[in-house]
């Protein structure tokens, strides 16, 4: 023996118009069941949720206060033909800068752009490239360790702090070793280069002392161009702009 089902019948506003009183308090009550159902299942879903069954993991924070920093200065290579220039721009994101600061804070390396002692050598304008840009900054370090505090307790996960104000890392104590640790450091050019772009790569760094300024110590700065020859006689040219 089959069994037929009934299939049920779609209705849009206008075939209403044409129903008796009959179907349309049979659809009323279609509805009214259809509705108690809806609210049952929203109605166990939020126990659930409140049983903490079900519920997705939060995106833990990263705890800064908890690391070591160092200060270092990062040398940078960049193709800059399809940026707007090295520094951050308020009407664009398509810039050295922010492609920089973005890696920084993906990986961890620094929380935010106003606590991280930053300083640049230069800027560029659009669609100039880099092959030795410098920076200074403080970066988070696996070497360098947090200062004695009282508030302060070493655990398996690194160190914890009761009070609110982050601690400074003791750069003094380890400046004089750092031959000795600068292997064990973090490799923050690897780090970087896996979420920078490919226009965009960190090629060196190296540890300073905390004063020292990628803009204020900077020495001199130099200026490479290039133009195609095509058809001009840059020879000629130059000699002319000499004289003018």
């Amino acid at each position: 023996m089959s069994v037929v089902k009934k299939q049920k019948k779609k209705f849009n506003e206008e075939d209403l118009d044409g129903f008796t009183k009959e179907e349309l308090i049979d659809r009323v009550r279609q509805l009214i069941a259809h509705n108690k159902q809806l609210k049952n299942v929203i109605s166990k879903k939020i126990q659930s949720e409140s049983n903490g069954e079900g519920a997705s993991k939060k995106e833990r924070k990263f705890d800064f206060s908890k690391c070591s920093k160092r200060h270092i200065f990062l040398k940078l290579l960049y193709l800059g033909w399809d940026y707007q220039g090295f520094a951050t721009q308020e009407d664009t994101n398509k810039t050295i800068e922010w492609e920089l600061f973005e890696a920084l804070k993906k990986s961890c390396l620094i929380d935010e752009r106003a606590t991280s002692n930053y300083h640049r050598c230069g800027r560029t304008d659009k669609g100039v490239s880099a092959f030795g840009q410098v920076i200074s900054i403080d970066v988070r370090s696996r070497v360098l360790k947090q200062p004695e505090n009282e508030n302060c307790e070493n655990t398996d996960e690194g160190v914890s702090v009761s009070n609110q104000e982050p601690l400074k890392p003791d750069y003094t104590s380890t400046i004089t070793t750092e031959s000795e640790n600068i292997e064990s450091e973090l490799e923050y050019c690897k780090i970087l280069n896996r979420l920078l772009p490919q226009q965009i790569r960190a090629i060196a760094w190296s540890p300073v002392s905390p004063e020292e300024s990628a803009r204020f110590n900077c020495r001199k700065r130099t200026y490479k161009y290039f133009f195609p020859r095509g058809n001009l006689n840059l020879k000629y040219d130059l000699i002319l702009l000499n004289f003018s």
